[in-house]
């Protein structure tokens, strides 16, 4: 199977999987633009399997990370309508969701402290979880609305 990112300098850098046919591909550039900056990322939505793609939509964020930035991202898919995307820099992470199959990305929540996402993922459309550092964050809303839990280290 050919790389569904390719184009230019775009690869694959995380995937995401809904029952019962989603694949959700993240994409992103490998070669930093004239300014320095690494670019968007961008999803590649398939519904049968990964056998054909939806064309490519941009993850906000038009410009790019800033010169020398590091961006990591993790996407979970609970249909080909409904993702989230945690996004993890360098002065910490937020949430990204759709609801509309990547048309349009709205920030849900914003992650502060220097741990970082370490598990972001859906048991059904409606019920998702976020786990940073000693909190959990739980949704029941498909993603429109957290509510955090905190545990004790130790």
């Amino acid at each position: 199977m050919t790389d569904r990112c390719r184009g230019n300098d775009g690869y694959a850098s995380a995937v995401a999987l809904a029952m019962p046919e989603v694949l959700a591909l993240l994409c992103q550039h490998q070669a930093p633009s004239t300014a320095g900056r690494s670019g968007s990322a961008w999803i590649r939505i398939s519904v049968d399997d990964g056998r054909k793609f939806l064309p490519r939509r941009q993850v906000p964020g038009e410009l790019g990370p800033a010169v020398g930035a590091i961006v990591h991202y993790q996407p979970a898919a609970a249909s080909s309508d409904v993702m989230l995307i945690a996004e993890t820099g360098t002065t910490g992470s937020k949430l990204l969701f759709t609801g509309d199959g990547s048309r349009t990305w709205l920030c849900r929540l914003v992650l502060r402290g220097s741990e970082p996402v370490v598990l972001v993922g859906y048991e059904d459309t409606r019920f998702g979880r976020v786990a940073q550092g000693n909190t959990v964050w739980t949704t029941h809303s498909g993603g429109e609305n957290w509510t955090p839990d905190h545990f004790l280290a130790g």
